[in-house]
Protein backbone atom coordinates (compact mmCIF):
# COMPACT_ATOMS: atom_id res chain seq x y z
CA UNK A 1 0.00 0.00 0.00
CA UNK A 2 1.45 3.63 -1.16
CA UNK A 3 2.53 5.60 1.62
CA UNK A 4 0.85 9.50 1.96
CA UNK A 5 3.86 11.66 2.06
CA UNK A 6 3.12 14.95 4.14
CA UNK A 7 5.19 17.83 3.21
CA UNK A 8 5.71 20.48 6.72
CA UNK A 9 6.60 23.55 5.26
CA UNK A 10 6.19 25.85 8.28
CA UNK A 11 6.61 25.32 11.64
CA UNK A 12 4.93 27.38 14.35
CA UNK A 13 6.03 26.48 17.96
CA UNK A 14 3.89 27.71 21.11
CA UNK A 15 5.87 27.42 24.25
CA UNK A 16 9.14 28.41 26.26
CA UNK A 17 11.46 28.33 23.50
CA UNK A 18 10.95 28.14 19.99
CA UNK A 19 12.19 25.41 17.80
CA UNK A 20 12.32 26.70 13.79
CA UNK A 21 11.65 30.48 13.66
CA UNK A 22 10.29 30.56 9.90
CA UNK A 23 12.72 33.20 7.63
CA UNK A 24 9.73 35.49 6.00
CA UNK A 25 12.02 37.26 3.77
CA UNK A 26 12.45 37.36 -0.57
CA UNK A 27 12.77 33.94 -0.13
CA UNK A 28 8.95 33.11 1.42
CA UNK A 29 6.47 34.49 -1.44
CA UNK A 30 8.07 31.87 -3.79
CA UNK A 31 6.56 29.12 -1.11
CA UNK A 32 3.72 29.87 -1.59
CA UNK A 33 2.76 28.65 -4.79
CA UNK A 34 4.48 25.28 -3.76
CA UNK A 35 1.67 24.91 -1.56
CA UNK A 36 -0.73 22.03 -3.04
CA UNK A 37 -3.97 23.46 -4.29
CA UNK A 38 -7.70 22.42 -3.41
CA UNK A 39 -7.39 20.28 -6.33
CA UNK A 40 -7.40 16.63 -4.07
CA UNK A 41 -10.76 17.81 -2.63
CA UNK A 42 -12.20 16.82 -6.30
CA UNK A 43 -14.82 19.56 -5.92
CA UNK A 44 -17.27 20.07 -9.54
CA UNK A 45 -18.91 23.31 -8.53
CA UNK A 46 -18.51 25.77 -5.84
CA UNK A 47 -21.86 28.04 -4.92
CA UNK A 48 -21.16 31.59 -3.35
CA UNK A 49 -23.86 33.54 -1.22
CA UNK A 50 -22.97 37.04 0.47
CA UNK A 51 -21.28 40.01 -0.90
CA UNK A 52 -20.09 40.13 -4.29
CA UNK A 53 -20.36 39.44 -8.07
CA UNK A 54 -23.88 40.53 -9.84
CA UNK A 55 -24.38 43.75 -8.59
CA UNK A 56 -23.76 45.29 -12.17
CA UNK A 57 -26.33 42.94 -13.37
CA UNK A 58 -29.22 44.61 -11.84
CA UNK A 59 -30.68 47.50 -12.38
CA UNK A 60 -28.83 50.04 -10.40
CA UNK A 61 -25.81 48.48 -11.73
CA UNK A 62 -24.98 50.53 -14.50
CA UNK A 63 -24.68 54.05 -12.02
CA UNK A 64 -22.49 51.95 -9.72
CA UNK A 65 -18.60 53.03 -9.53
CA UNK A 66 -18.28 49.16 -9.59
CA UNK A 67 -19.14 49.09 -13.19
CA UNK A 68 -16.76 51.15 -15.01
CA UNK A 69 -12.48 51.40 -14.69
CA UNK A 70 -10.06 51.42 -12.55
CA UNK A 71 -12.34 48.57 -10.52
CA UNK A 72 -11.09 45.54 -12.18
CA UNK A 73 -7.82 47.29 -13.86
CA UNK A 74 -5.15 44.86 -12.54
CA UNK A 75 -6.50 41.78 -14.13
CA UNK A 76 -9.38 42.07 -16.32
CA UNK A 77 -8.11 45.27 -17.57
CA UNK A 78 -12.50 46.38 -17.37
CA UNK A 79 -14.90 46.28 -14.35
CA UNK A 80 -16.82 43.11 -13.65
CA UNK A 81 -18.37 43.85 -10.56
CA UNK A 82 -15.49 42.57 -8.49
CA UNK A 83 -14.84 45.70 -5.83
CA UNK A 84 -10.76 45.66 -6.46
CA UNK A 85 -8.31 45.80 -8.16
CA UNK A 86 -8.56 42.27 -9.96
CA UNK A 87 -9.53 38.95 -8.68
CA UNK A 88 -11.03 38.14 -5.74
CA UNK A 89 -10.55 35.49 -2.72
CA UNK A 90 -13.57 33.13 -4.42
CA UNK A 91 -11.32 33.72 -7.54
CA UNK A 92 -8.17 31.83 -6.11
CA UNK A 93 -10.33 28.90 -4.38
CA UNK A 94 -11.47 28.33 -7.73
CA UNK A 95 -8.66 28.31 -9.42
CA UNK A 96 -6.70 26.20 -6.66
CA UNK A 97 -9.83 23.91 -7.03
CA UNK A 98 -8.93 22.94 -10.82
CA UNK A 99 -12.57 25.28 -11.49
CA UNK A 100 -12.99 28.07 -13.91
CA UNK A 101 -13.68 31.06 -12.15
CA UNK A 102 -17.44 31.42 -11.54
CA UNK A 103 -20.09 33.33 -13.80
CA UNK A 104 -22.89 35.45 -11.43
CA UNK A 105 -25.66 34.09 -11.79
CA UNK A 106 -27.44 37.05 -13.35
CA UNK A 107 -25.64 36.73 -16.15
CA UNK A 108 -27.65 35.79 -19.25
CA UNK A 109 -26.65 32.42 -20.77
CA UNK A 110 -23.74 32.00 -18.57
CA UNK A 111 -21.63 28.58 -17.67
CA UNK A 112 -22.79 27.16 -14.42
CA UNK A 113 -21.72 23.47 -15.29
CA UNK A 114 -18.84 24.49 -12.30
CA UNK A 115 -20.57 26.34 -9.85
CA UNK A 116 -22.37 29.91 -9.80
CA UNK A 117 -21.79 33.03 -7.97
CA UNK A 118 -25.38 34.47 -6.52
CA UNK A 119 -23.53 36.88 -4.26
CA UNK A 120 -23.98 40.54 -4.36
CA UNK A 121 -21.61 43.25 -3.53
CA UNK A 122 -22.96 45.48 -0.86
CA UNK A 123 -25.50 42.96 0.04
CA UNK A 124 -26.96 42.60 3.92
CA UNK A 125 -27.31 39.29 5.96
CA UNK A 126 -30.67 40.72 7.27
CA UNK A 127 -33.42 41.58 4.87
CA UNK A 128 -33.57 45.40 3.61
CA UNK A 129 -36.96 45.29 5.49
CA UNK A 130 -35.84 44.32 8.52
CA UNK A 131 -32.95 46.39 8.42
CA UNK A 132 -35.35 49.51 7.01
CA UNK A 133 -37.81 49.16 10.64
CA UNK A 134 -34.08 50.15 12.11
CA UNK A 135 -33.93 52.97 10.50
CA UNK A 136 -31.01 51.49 8.13
CA UNK A 137 -31.14 52.29 4.55
CA UNK A 138 -29.16 49.75 2.30
CA UNK A 139 -28.36 52.07 -0.33
CA UNK A 140 -26.64 49.70 -2.72
CA UNK A 141 -28.81 46.76 -3.43
CA UNK A 142 -32.25 44.88 -2.35
CA UNK A 143 -30.52 41.43 -2.82
CA UNK A 144 -29.81 40.54 0.79
CA UNK A 145 -28.81 37.06 1.83
CA UNK A 146 -32.46 35.46 1.57
CA UNK A 147 -33.11 36.72 -1.72
CA UNK A 148 -29.88 34.72 -2.29
CA UNK A 149 -31.23 31.84 -1.36
CA UNK A 150 -33.99 32.03 -3.52
CA UNK A 151 -32.38 32.15 -6.34
CA UNK A 152 -30.41 29.25 -5.71
CA UNK A 153 -33.28 27.44 -4.83
CA UNK A 154 -34.76 28.68 -8.18
CA UNK A 155 -31.75 27.52 -9.89
CA UNK A 156 -31.34 23.83 -8.23
CA UNK A 157 -34.54 23.12 -9.02
CA UNK A 158 -34.13 23.17 -12.45
CA UNK A 159 -31.08 21.44 -12.95
CA UNK A 160 -31.52 18.61 -9.95
CA UNK A 161 -34.89 18.57 -8.43
CA UNK A 162 -34.89 14.66 -7.25
CA UNK A 163 -30.43 13.96 -7.45
CA UNK A 164 -29.28 17.48 -5.81
CA UNK A 165 -28.37 15.85 -2.72
CA UNK A 166 -25.57 13.06 -4.80
CA UNK A 167 -25.03 16.11 -7.19
CA UNK A 168 -23.74 18.29 -4.50
CA UNK A 169 -21.71 15.57 -2.56
CA UNK A 170 -19.00 16.94 -4.90
CA UNK A 171 -19.43 21.07 -4.34
CA UNK A 172 -18.09 23.10 -1.95
CA UNK A 173 -20.41 25.90 -0.81
CA UNK A 174 -19.31 29.54 0.33
CA UNK A 175 -21.84 31.01 2.91
CA UNK A 176 -20.41 34.55 2.99
CA UNK A 177 -18.65 36.63 3.99
CA UNK A 178 -21.90 38.41 4.84
CA UNK A 179 -22.88 40.53 7.65
CA UNK A 180 -20.19 43.21 7.16
CA UNK A 181 -22.80 45.28 5.45
CA UNK A 182 -24.98 45.60 7.70
CA UNK A 183 -22.76 47.06 10.44
CA UNK A 184 -20.42 49.09 7.85
CA UNK A 185 -24.32 50.89 6.94
CA UNK A 186 -25.50 51.28 10.34
CA UNK A 187 -22.32 52.92 11.78
CA UNK A 188 -22.32 55.33 8.27
CA UNK A 189 -25.78 56.12 9.26
CA UNK A 190 -25.02 57.47 12.81
CA UNK A 191 -25.62 54.74 14.90
CA UNK A 192 -23.55 53.81 17.76
CA UNK A 193 -21.44 50.75 18.40
CA UNK A 194 -23.34 49.32 20.95
CA UNK A 195 -26.62 49.79 19.35
CA UNK A 196 -25.17 47.95 16.18
CA UNK A 197 -23.59 45.33 18.69
CA UNK A 198 -26.99 44.74 19.55
CA UNK A 199 -27.88 43.77 15.99
CA UNK A 200 -25.35 41.34 15.56
CA UNK A 201 -27.26 38.12 17.05
CA UNK A 202 -29.87 38.40 14.71
CA UNK A 203 -26.93 38.99 11.56
CA UNK A 204 -25.66 35.26 12.94
CA UNK A 205 -29.03 33.92 13.33
CA UNK A 206 -30.05 34.95 9.92
CA UNK A 207 -26.55 33.51 8.69
CA UNK A 208 -26.85 30.14 10.34
CA UNK A 209 -30.46 29.57 8.90
CA UNK A 210 -28.76 30.18 5.31
CA UNK A 211 -26.48 27.40 6.27
CA UNK A 212 -28.68 25.32 6.99
CA UNK A 213 -30.46 25.65 4.23
CA UNK A 214 -27.78 25.08 1.74
CA UNK A 215 -27.32 21.85 3.81
CA UNK A 216 -31.03 21.02 2.87
CA UNK A 217 -30.03 21.75 -0.60
CA UNK A 218 -27.48 18.51 0.14
CA UNK A 219 -24.70 20.35 0.81
CA UNK A 220 -22.12 18.00 2.62
CA UNK A 221 -19.22 20.89 2.14
CA UNK A 222 -19.92 24.26 3.08
CA UNK A 223 -17.43 27.08 4.38
CA UNK A 224 -18.81 29.80 6.37
CA UNK A 225 -16.33 32.79 6.58
CA UNK A 226 -16.26 35.45 9.40
CA UNK A 227 -16.11 39.22 9.17
CA UNK A 228 -12.78 41.29 8.94
CA UNK A 229 -11.05 43.42 11.22
CA UNK A 230 -13.60 46.60 10.61
CA UNK A 231 -11.26 48.48 13.05
CA UNK A 232 -8.59 48.76 9.89
CA UNK A 233 -10.72 49.44 7.19
CA UNK A 234 -10.00 53.17 5.60
CA UNK A 235 -13.86 54.33 5.60
CA UNK A 236 -14.17 53.41 9.56
CA UNK A 237 -10.88 54.70 10.45
CA UNK A 238 -12.33 58.21 8.95
CA UNK A 239 -15.28 58.03 10.65
CA UNK A 240 -14.12 57.15 13.90
CA UNK A 241 -10.67 59.04 14.05
CA UNK A 242 -9.66 60.26 17.28
CA UNK A 243 -6.72 62.27 18.93
CA UNK A 244 -7.10 59.44 22.22
CA UNK A 245 -4.12 57.30 20.92
CA UNK A 246 -5.77 54.54 23.67
CA UNK A 247 -8.16 54.27 21.25
CA UNK A 248 -5.89 52.48 18.53
CA UNK A 249 -4.35 49.17 18.66
CA UNK A 250 -0.69 48.29 17.74
CA UNK A 251 -1.58 47.82 14.35
CA UNK A 252 -3.04 51.67 14.46
CA UNK A 253 -6.85 49.98 13.84
CA UNK A 254 -9.50 50.82 16.61
CA UNK A 255 -9.58 48.71 19.01
CA UNK A 256 -13.65 48.93 19.66
CA UNK A 257 -14.91 48.33 16.29
CA UNK A 258 -12.23 45.44 15.68
CA UNK A 259 -13.92 44.05 19.18
CA UNK A 260 -17.04 44.21 17.37
CA UNK A 261 -16.03 42.22 14.40
CA UNK A 262 -14.51 39.49 17.27
CA UNK A 263 -17.92 39.56 18.87
CA UNK A 264 -19.30 38.69 15.33
CA UNK A 265 -17.07 36.08 15.04
CA UNK A 266 -17.08 34.31 18.12
CA UNK A 267 -21.30 34.60 18.19
CA UNK A 268 -20.48 33.11 14.55
CA UNK A 269 -18.20 30.11 15.55
CA UNK A 270 -20.72 29.32 18.37
CA UNK A 271 -23.62 28.91 15.90
CA UNK A 272 -21.27 26.96 13.32
CA UNK A 273 -20.26 24.43 16.38
CA UNK A 274 -24.24 24.50 17.05
CA UNK A 275 -24.46 23.23 13.16
CA UNK A 276 -22.11 20.66 13.26
CA UNK A 277 -23.87 18.51 15.83
CA UNK A 278 -27.08 19.46 14.25
CA UNK A 279 -25.59 18.19 10.79
CA UNK A 280 -22.89 15.44 11.55
CA UNK A 281 -22.99 14.62 8.02
CA UNK A 282 -21.65 17.34 6.80
CA UNK A 283 -18.39 19.02 7.20
CA UNK A 284 -18.53 22.82 7.62
CA UNK A 285 -15.09 25.18 8.42
CA UNK A 286 -15.06 28.59 9.83
CA UNK A 287 -13.55 30.81 7.41
CA UNK A 288 -11.09 32.43 9.87
CA UNK A 289 -10.90 35.99 7.42
CA UNK A 290 -10.17 37.96 10.67
CA UNK A 291 -6.92 36.19 11.66
CA UNK A 292 -5.66 35.62 7.74
CA UNK A 293 -6.30 39.39 7.58
CA UNK A 294 -3.90 40.16 10.74
CA UNK A 295 -1.24 37.72 9.24
CA UNK A 296 -1.38 39.63 6.25
CA UNK A 297 -0.99 42.62 8.30
CA UNK A 298 1.80 41.53 10.83
CA UNK A 299 3.73 40.34 7.97
CA UNK A 300 3.29 43.38 5.21
CA UNK A 301 6.86 44.53 4.93
CA UNK A 302 7.61 40.74 3.65
CA UNK A 303 5.50 40.78 1.51
CA UNK A 304 6.35 43.86 -0.07
CA UNK A 305 3.66 46.31 0.85
CA UNK A 306 4.53 50.10 1.53
CA UNK A 307 4.15 50.38 4.82
CA UNK A 308 3.68 53.74 4.67
CA UNK A 309 0.62 53.26 3.15
CA UNK A 310 -0.86 50.16 4.59
CA UNK A 311 -3.95 52.25 5.80
CA UNK A 312 -4.62 53.99 3.12
CA UNK A 313 -6.88 53.71 -0.38
CA UNK A 314 -5.13 52.99 -3.41
CA UNK A 315 -8.20 54.30 -5.64
CA UNK A 316 -9.11 57.47 -3.17
CA UNK A 317 -8.16 61.08 -2.28
CA UNK A 318 -7.74 63.06 0.96
CA UNK A 319 -7.27 63.00 4.49
CA UNK A 320 -4.68 60.29 6.51
CA UNK A 321 -6.58 57.35 5.23
CA UNK A 322 -6.58 58.91 1.53
CA UNK A 323 -10.62 58.95 1.63
CA UNK A 324 -13.32 61.71 1.15
CA UNK A 325 -16.89 60.51 2.12
CA UNK A 326 -17.72 62.81 -1.28
CA UNK A 327 -15.51 61.72 -3.41
CA UNK A 328 -15.66 57.91 -4.02
CA UNK A 329 -13.16 55.33 -6.18
CA UNK A 330 -14.51 55.52 -9.11
CA UNK A 331 -15.59 59.03 -9.33
CA UNK A 332 -13.81 61.82 -11.57
CA UNK A 333 -10.60 63.25 -10.63
CA UNK A 334 -10.22 60.29 -7.99
CA UNK A 335 -6.59 59.15 -8.27
CA UNK A 336 -5.20 55.40 -8.23
CA UNK A 337 -2.10 54.46 -7.03
CA UNK A 338 0.81 53.82 -9.18
CA UNK A 339 1.44 49.95 -7.78
CA UNK A 340 -1.82 48.65 -6.69
CA UNK A 341 0.19 45.41 -5.51
CA UNK A 342 1.71 47.40 -2.83
CA UNK A 343 -1.24 48.40 -0.83
CA UNK A 344 -3.82 46.07 1.14
CA UNK A 345 -7.37 48.32 0.63
CA UNK A 346 -8.02 49.46 -3.01
CA UNK A 347 -10.89 51.36 -1.62
CA UNK A 348 -12.61 52.43 1.45
CA UNK A 349 -13.87 48.72 2.55
CA UNK A 350 -12.45 46.94 -0.11
CA UNK A 351 -9.10 44.91 -0.44
CA UNK A 352 -6.52 44.74 -3.65
CA UNK A 353 -6.39 41.98 -5.77
CA UNK A 354 -2.66 40.92 -3.84
CA UNK A 355 -4.19 41.49 -0.15
CA UNK A 356 -7.08 39.08 -1.31
CA UNK A 357 -4.29 36.33 -2.59
CA UNK A 358 -2.28 36.17 -0.03
CA UNK A 359 -5.70 36.05 2.18
CA UNK A 360 -6.28 33.21 0.21
CA UNK A 361 -3.03 31.76 0.28
CA UNK A 362 -2.75 32.14 4.24
CA UNK A 363 -5.79 29.18 4.66
CA UNK A 364 -3.24 27.01 2.38
CA UNK A 365 -0.28 27.65 4.82
CA UNK A 366 -1.90 26.59 8.10
CA UNK A 367 -2.97 23.20 6.18
CA UNK A 368 0.10 22.75 5.28
CA UNK A 369 1.96 24.20 8.32
CA UNK A 370 2.57 21.71 11.72
CA UNK A 371 1.95 23.57 15.12
CA UNK A 372 3.81 22.81 18.25
CA UNK A 373 1.78 23.63 21.57
CA UNK A 374 4.44 23.50 24.20
CA UNK A 375 6.75 22.39 25.48
CA UNK A 376 4.84 24.00 28.20
CA UNK A 377 4.05 23.88 31.20
CA UNK A 378 7.51 23.18 32.81
CA UNK A 379 7.74 26.73 33.89
CA UNK A 380 4.50 26.65 36.16
CA UNK A 381 6.14 23.71 38.59
CA UNK A 382 9.95 24.95 38.52
CA UNK A 383 9.13 28.23 40.43
CA UNK A 384 6.37 26.41 42.58
CA UNK A 385 8.66 24.04 43.61
CA UNK A 386 12.03 26.39 43.94
CA UNK A 387 9.89 28.83 45.92
CA UNK A 388 8.75 26.17 48.10
CA UNK A 389 6.07 24.71 47.35
CA UNK A 390 5.57 20.67 48.11
CA UNK A 391 5.40 18.11 45.29
CA UNK A 392 1.76 17.42 46.64
CA UNK A 393 0.51 21.06 46.10
CA UNK A 394 2.34 21.66 42.45
CA UNK A 395 0.49 18.22 42.21
CA UNK A 396 -2.52 20.01 42.24
CA UNK A 397 -1.90 22.31 39.47
CA UNK A 398 -1.42 20.07 36.88
CA UNK A 399 -5.44 20.02 36.09
CA UNK A 400 -4.94 23.86 35.24
CA UNK A 401 -2.30 23.87 33.47
CA UNK A 402 -3.39 21.17 31.16
CA UNK A 403 -6.53 22.45 30.65
CA UNK A 404 -4.98 26.01 29.47
CA UNK A 405 -2.62 23.50 26.92
CA UNK A 406 -5.81 21.69 25.65
CA UNK A 407 -7.74 25.31 25.44
CA UNK A 408 -4.49 26.61 23.84
CA UNK A 409 -4.29 23.39 20.62
CA UNK A 410 -7.99 24.81 20.28
CA UNK A 411 -7.43 27.78 19.31
CA UNK A 412 -4.73 27.13 17.08
CA UNK A 413 -7.39 24.39 15.81
CA UNK A 414 -9.66 27.21 15.40
CA UNK A 415 -7.15 29.33 13.55
CA UNK A 416 -6.97 26.50 10.89
CA UNK A 417 -4.43 24.36 12.19
CA UNK A 418 -4.58 20.41 11.38
CA UNK A 419 -1.38 18.69 12.21
CA UNK A 420 -0.33 19.69 15.74
CA UNK A 421 2.42 18.54 18.10
CA UNK A 422 1.34 18.77 21.83
CA UNK A 423 4.92 17.72 23.96
CA UNK A 424 4.74 16.41 27.60
CA UNK A 425 7.26 17.53 30.19
CA UNK A 426 10.61 15.89 30.63
CA UNK A 427 11.84 13.69 33.15
CA UNK A 428 12.44 16.96 35.51
CA UNK A 429 14.27 14.54 38.51
CA UNK A 430 17.29 14.02 35.96
CA UNK A 431 18.07 17.73 35.69
CA UNK A 432 21.37 18.91 37.71
CA UNK A 433 18.75 21.77 39.27
CA UNK A 434 16.55 19.27 41.04
CA UNK A 435 19.15 16.36 41.83
CA UNK A 436 20.71 19.12 43.47
CA UNK A 437 17.73 20.52 45.28
CA UNK A 438 15.98 17.49 46.79
CA UNK A 439 19.69 15.55 47.12
CA UNK A 440 19.55 13.16 49.47
CA UNK A 441 21.66 10.55 51.22
CA UNK A 442 18.57 8.13 50.65
CA UNK A 443 19.72 5.72 48.21
CA UNK A 444 16.08 4.25 48.14
CA UNK A 445 14.59 7.82 46.77
CA UNK A 446 16.62 7.16 43.01
CA UNK A 447 15.50 5.22 40.09
CA UNK A 448 17.33 3.23 38.47
CA UNK A 449 18.70 6.52 36.46
CA UNK A 450 19.71 7.72 39.54
CA UNK A 451 16.83 10.39 39.06
CA UNK A 452 14.23 11.13 42.39
CA UNK A 453 11.67 8.88 42.05
CA UNK A 454 9.01 11.41 43.23
CA UNK A 455 9.90 13.87 40.61
CA UNK A 456 9.93 11.17 37.76
CA UNK A 457 6.32 10.19 38.83
CA UNK A 458 5.55 13.86 39.42
CA UNK A 459 6.46 14.06 35.59
CA UNK A 460 4.64 11.07 34.35
CA UNK A 461 1.78 12.11 36.47
CA UNK A 462 1.57 15.79 34.32
CA UNK A 463 2.05 13.25 31.02
CA UNK A 464 -0.71 11.35 31.52
CA UNK A 465 -3.65 14.35 32.21
CA UNK A 466 -1.91 15.53 28.95
CA UNK A 467 -2.28 12.69 26.45
CA UNK A 468 -5.64 12.07 28.17
CA UNK A 469 -6.47 15.66 27.18
CA UNK A 470 -5.25 15.10 23.50
CA UNK A 471 -7.29 11.90 23.38
CA UNK A 472 -10.22 14.60 23.91
CA UNK A 473 -9.12 17.29 21.59
CA UNK A 474 -8.86 14.30 18.98
CA UNK A 475 -12.58 13.51 19.98
CA UNK A 476 -13.73 17.14 19.35
CA UNK A 477 -11.64 17.37 16.29
CA UNK A 478 -11.99 14.26 14.21
CA UNK A 479 -10.53 15.97 11.40
CA UNK A 480 -7.25 16.85 12.99
CA UNK A 481 -4.56 15.19 13.44
CA UNK A 482 -2.92 15.51 17.35
CA UNK A 483 0.47 13.82 18.17
CA UNK A 484 2.24 13.15 21.47
CA UNK A 485 5.43 14.60 21.62
CA UNK A 486 6.85 12.15 23.69
CA UNK A 487 9.89 14.04 25.22
CA UNK A 488 9.93 11.89 28.24
CA UNK A 489 10.88 8.44 26.96
CA UNK A 490 13.20 10.52 24.13
CA UNK A 491 14.95 11.52 26.98
CA UNK A 492 15.60 8.51 28.63
CA UNK A 493 16.16 6.74 25.36
CA UNK A 494 19.41 9.87 25.29
CA UNK A 495 20.54 8.94 28.93
CA UNK A 496 20.16 5.28 28.32
CA UNK A 497 22.58 5.48 25.34
CA UNK A 498 24.93 8.09 26.21
CA UNK A 499 27.73 6.14 25.92
CA UNK A 500 27.30 4.99 22.35
CA UNK A 501 25.95 8.68 21.43
CA UNK A 502 29.55 10.46 22.39
CA UNK A 503 28.60 11.52 25.82
CA UNK A 504 30.65 11.02 28.78
CA UNK A 505 28.63 8.43 30.71
CA UNK A 506 30.99 10.56 33.71
CA UNK A 507 29.15 13.14 33.30
CA UNK A 508 25.57 12.43 32.23
CA UNK A 509 23.97 14.01 35.26
CA UNK A 510 26.33 17.78 35.28
CA UNK A 511 26.17 20.61 34.13
CA UNK A 512 28.86 21.57 31.51
CA UNK A 513 28.39 25.62 32.16
CA UNK A 514 27.74 25.49 36.06
CA UNK A 515 30.15 25.41 39.28
CA UNK A 516 29.88 23.32 43.15
CA UNK A 517 28.25 20.11 44.10
CA UNK A 518 27.44 16.69 42.63
CA UNK A 519 26.26 17.73 39.85
CA UNK A 520 28.46 20.95 39.01
CA UNK A 521 25.34 23.03 40.12
CA UNK A 522 24.85 26.34 42.13
CA UNK A 523 21.61 28.00 42.32
CA UNK A 524 23.35 31.39 43.21
CA UNK A 525 26.27 30.97 40.72
CA UNK A 526 24.24 30.19 37.47
CA UNK A 527 26.53 29.59 33.97
CA UNK A 528 26.36 33.41 32.60
CA UNK A 529 27.45 34.68 36.33
CA UNK A 530 30.71 35.90 36.59
CA UNK A 531 34.04 33.36 37.16
CA UNK A 532 31.27 30.46 36.21
CA UNK A 533 33.02 28.89 33.30
CA UNK A 534 31.45 25.96 30.54
CA UNK A 535 33.17 22.92 30.59
CA UNK A 536 35.58 22.54 27.32
CA UNK A 537 33.28 20.50 25.11
CA UNK A 538 29.54 20.72 25.48
CA UNK A 539 29.66 17.72 23.15
CA UNK A 540 29.90 15.25 25.81
CA UNK A 541 27.51 16.67 28.23
CA UNK A 542 23.76 16.57 28.43
CA UNK A 543 23.16 19.41 30.69
CA UNK A 544 24.44 22.74 29.08
CA UNK A 545 23.58 25.10 32.56
CA UNK A 546 21.49 22.38 34.83
CA UNK A 547 17.98 23.67 32.91
CA UNK A 548 18.42 23.08 29.46
CA UNK A 549 20.51 20.51 27.32
CA UNK A 550 23.59 21.46 25.47
CA UNK A 551 23.05 21.68 21.51
CA UNK A 552 24.35 18.01 21.31
CA UNK A 553 22.04 16.37 23.31
CA UNK A 554 18.79 18.61 21.87
CA UNK A 555 19.86 17.61 18.37
CA UNK A 556 19.72 13.41 19.44
CA UNK A 557 16.67 13.95 20.97
CA UNK A 558 14.90 15.73 18.22
CA UNK A 559 16.30 12.99 16.40
CA UNK A 560 13.92 10.50 18.12
CA UNK A 561 11.38 12.39 17.94
CA UNK A 562 11.27 13.43 14.56
CA UNK A 563 11.32 9.56 13.71
CA UNK A 564 8.33 9.22 16.26
CA UNK A 565 6.37 12.18 15.26
CA UNK A 566 6.54 11.28 11.39
CA UNK A 567 5.72 7.82 11.64
CA UNK A 568 2.51 9.12 13.09
CA UNK A 569 2.14 11.83 10.46
CA UNK A 570 3.03 9.35 7.71
CA UNK A 571 5.25 11.43 6.20
CA UNK A 572 9.02 11.06 5.20
CA UNK A 573 11.69 12.92 6.99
Amino acid sequence: MATTQVCLFVVVTIGSFSLIQARMGSSFPPLLHAFSTLKSCNFDQIYQLGDSGNLILEPIGGVTPYGSLPYGESFFENATGRCSDGMLMIDYIALASGLPLLNPYKKVNADFRHGANFAVAGATALPVGLLANRNILSSVTNSSLNVQLDWMSTYFNSICQLDCAEKHRSSLFLVGEIGGNDIIYALRQGKSIEEVQIMVPAVVRVTKDAVQRVIHHGAVRVVVPGNFPLGCLPLLLTLFQTNNSSAYDENNCLKELNSLSIYQNELLQLAIKELKQENPNATIVYGDYYNAFQWLYRNAQYFGFDMESLQKCCCGTGGDYNYDFTKFCGAPEVPVCADPSRRISWDEVHFTQAAYKLMTECAKIFKRSLFMVGEIGGNDYNYALFQGKSIEEVEDMVPDVVQTIKNAAQRVIQKGAVRLVIPGNFPIGCQPIYLTGFETNNSEAYDEYHCPKRLTSFSKYHNRHLQQAIRELRQENPNVKIVYGDYYHAFHWLFRNVQHLGFDIESRQKACCGTGGNYNFNVVRLCGTPQVSACANPDQFLSWDGIHLTHKAYKMMAKYLIRDISRQFRCFV
